[in-house]
């Protein structure tokens, strides 16, 4: 489900920390938001990078990754517009946990640490949403977790390919698919080769489950795969 931010202006996931402002709160935080727009592969933040602010996605999808000592990427998160980047402000980290990489053309807010600090002193019901929005992203990482742990890899792709689906707005019937992911960021994502990713694809395919057509994927059946999700 989707809400209407009276501060960017457009629809945005209901996790937004701006997302049931009044009209005094906005024209506040408006004169401390700066927006950025990056471009498809630009790097928002580096990990390491100094925490300066906190980043909400406007427009666009964002993924966050972590590279090992040898150069290993591994995707830690992928952001919808709505979600939170730079939380690390919040517990006085040194510097960002990942690098944030933008998926595809971007539009994000941006309000400097001492600025939100200040905001959070004198509206109260920004804190309040930005505790709601920090208990999702805590809930969805253990759910993350639990299905590394409990399912299959078989059972994990179709749980990603169910919860894009539903992200993209499909919650009942026939799908289809623009996936943001390639090959290989599927694999990074569920803790798999690329190789392992494209089998499992085919063997979806195999099955009846999901048709693929280029970078679009085609599922006949929402309950199918929903089902084979959570066995």
């Amino acid at each position: 489900m989707k809400s209407y931010c009276d501060l960017c202006k457009c629809y945005i996931r209901e996790s937004t920390i701006f997302s049931d402002l009044n009209d005094k709160e906005v024209e506040a935080i408006k004169r401390s938001i700066k927006t950025f727009q990056f471009k498809k592969r630009a790097i928002i933040f580096h990990e390491g990078d100094e925490s300066r602010g906190l980043y909400v996605v406007k427009r666009g999808r964002v993924k966050l990754l972590r590279v090992s000592k040898d150069g290993k990427e591994q995707i830690i998160d992928l952001v919808e517009p709505g979600g939170l980047l730079g939380v690390e402000i919040l517990y006085d980290a040194r510097g960002h946990s990942t690098t944030a990489i933008a998926m595809e053309d971007c539009e994000v807010c941006f309000i400097s640490k001492e600025n939100f600090e200040d905001l959070l002193e004198v509206y109260p019901s920004i804190a309040r949403n930005m505790i709601r929005a920090l208990s999702r992203e805590l809930d969805n990482a253990y759910t993350r977790i639990g299905l590394l742990g409990l399912l299959t890899a078989k059972q994990r792709l179709a749980h990603l390919l169910y919860t894009i689906a539903v992200e993209q707005g499909y919650t009942d019937g026939k799908a289809r698919l623009n996936l943001p992911l390639s090959r290989h960021e599927i694999g990074e994502l569920l803790g798999i080769t690329q190789e392992t990713s494209i089998r499992l694809l085919r063997s979806l395919k195999e099955d009846g489950i999901i048709d693929i057509k280029g970078k679009e994927i085609i599922i006949p059946s929402l309950y199918r795969l929903k089902t084979l999700a959570e066995m």
